[in-house]
């Protein structure tokens, strides 16, 4: 006994299990191999098992096609080396361990899913890692093929950015992902617009540019700073304002409210501005597929959001024109005549162009080509001067 009720040499957990011989290791993994073979469940394939873009939707589609053929039921994916775009869009559809390489894979991997979709080099690693039960003496593995580039991919538009995405560090993917998606939709389309309108590339060259710009407002949208904390910084700063008991002081703290004010709104008139741009890309996609019902779904999302954003963008110059006002009453307060009237002469433009998106908000459920933008200001200042 030790001095505090401790045991000196007390029991320690031990290990009695065994491992498992290599030869009776390696007969299992081909007698997995052999059993899925046997029954048609192993395909093997000679080009890389990776996808053009990292879509959960294209992938999807490639699954949906495959169920049909082949019976429905998930495969295990088994590669040379990591495929990313394959990983991600598998990420997206929570089915992590549906894709591994050959050194992550285990023979329980094996028995586990529906099916193995299996890389060439990848089956030609496990067959020469595992051939011990072939022999009296250990063999040591050679020819082990380490890389396998998906060279089928190299000449489809969008792969090599693609794959410099994937390649990005982790913190700054997220950021690059919007200019990368609209960079590769832009370039589709241009290959798109070369080609014969009977082509079926154009059709599907065509479609994934529209997904892909879809996919693009989207990230951008979620990437915009939340509304709740640039409302509150604003609701604070002009809360000091209204109370500021020195003028000059309550100039200056009005500059600010004002600034943060116009954060907030751009911020709203981006949200409207993305989501409605979101939605008319789906719709494009959706009416080159002809799934018309779908698509007019999105049209009308598009048209409510298109309505935000005239909204919006009044309620946007509104707090630039006041914030503009803010700016010039500190000028007078500290002397600068001058510079206040210039500042107040862009105040005065930017009420007239808050004027003429109100008319344009107003003038909802018209169409858009019946007034023209020169005919809309006339009206505009017409209205004015009545």
């Amino acid at each position: 006994m030790l001095r505090g009720g401790g045991v000196s040499h007390g029991p320690k957990p031990r290990d009695f299990s065994t491992g498992l011989q290599k030869k009776v290791y390696d007969l299992a993994w081909r007698t997995a191999l052999s059993y899925r073979f046997r029954k048609g469940e192993l395909i093997i394939v000679d080009n890389a098992i990776e996808i053009e873009s990292p879509s959960h939707r294209l992938l999807k589609h490639i699954f949906d096609l495959h169920d049909r053929e082949r019976g429905r039921g998930r495969s295990l994916l088994v590669t040379t080396q990591n495929r990313p775009l394959l990983e991600q869009a598998l990420e997206k559809m929570d089915r992590r361990r549906q894709a591994l390489t050959w050194e992550e894979v285990d023979v329980k991997d094996l028995l586990e899913l529906s099916r193995i979709i299996i890389e060439r080099s990848a089956l030609r690693n496990i067959l020469l890692s595992h051939q011990e039960d072939l022999t009296h003496s250990s063999l040591r593995p050679t020819g082990i093929t380490r890389s396998a580039p998906p060279a089928h991919l190299e000449s489809i538009l969008g792969w090599s950015e693609f794959r410099a995405l994937m390649n990005a560090p982790a913190s700054v993917r997220d950021s690059m992902r919007p200019d990368a998606y609209e960079s590769v939709a832009y370039s589709r389309w241009q290959r798109a617009e070369s080609l014969p309108s009977d082509s079926p590339e154009k059709h599907t060259l065509t479609i994934s540019a529209y997904e892909l710009l879809a996919e693009a407002k989207d990230l951008r949208r979620a990437q915009l700073p939340p509304l709740s904390y640039l409302e509150n910084d604003f609701e604070e700063k002009d809360s000091i304002a209204v109370f500021h008991k020195d003028p000059m002081g309550a100039a200056e703290a009005a500059v600010e409210a004002g600034e943060a004010q116009v954060k907030y709104r751009e911020t709203i008139h981006q949200q409207h501005e993305l989501l409605a741009q979101a939605a008319e890309h789906r719709r494009d996609a959706l009416r080159w597929q002809e799934q018309h019902e779908l698509a007019e779904e999105q049209e009308n999302l598009a048209g409510d959001a298109r309505t935000d954003v005239a909204e919006a963008k009044v309620e946007l110059l509104r707090a630039q024109k006041e914030l503009l006002l803010a700016k010039a009453q500190v000028c007078r307060n500290n002397g600068k005549q001058r510079q206040a009237e210039k500042i107040e002469e862009k105040a005065k433009a930017l009420e007239e162009e808050e004027e003429l998106a109100a008319a344009e908000r107003d003038s909802v459920g018209l169409p858009k080509d019946d007034l023209t933008e020169d005919e809309l200001r006339n009206e505009v200042l017409g209205k004015k001067k009545e």
